[in-house]
């Protein structure tokens, strides 16, 4: 996807990665939307196809009292059930923490390899 194609949600629990990616995607010309919770991920979600998001950066883990990935398996699966394959997911996390979704995986600080990722699709 090119910029001109669409937003990135961000979907991330920790701060600090959030605006690493809102910053670096950001001045690669990308326009972001941000969340930081998977209620929030949730909530926005019938939203996405009005405010232009074509692709979903998603961490596996949104809780910080879990070591789980069930939180990014089911925000993908709400993408997936509401908006089939026009908006694409990808896998961010420091861990491999959500290969049960079957959706591309790359580390949030490998930056041009997020910046790729977007890209490809």
């Amino acid at each position: 996807m090119n910029p001109s194609e669409g937003k990135v949600l961000i979907v991330n629990d920790d701060p600090s990665i959030v605006s690493l990616l809102e910053t670096f995607l950001g001045m690669s010309g990308y326009e972001t939307v941000s969340v930081v919770t998977k209620p929030a991920a949730l909530e926005m979600l019938p939203k996405l196809g009005e405010l232009g998001v074509g692709v979903a950066l998603l961490d596996g883990n949104l809780s910080p009292s879990s070591t789980q990935a069930a939180d990014g398996i089911e925000v993908n699966h709400a993408i997936k059930v509401l908006y089939h394959d026009s908006i694409w997911t990808i896998g961010t996390s420091v861990t491999d923490d959500i290969p049960e979704a079957d959706i591309p995986q790359v580390e949030p600080y490998k930056l041009d390899d997020v910046l790729a990722a977007v890209e490809a699709l």
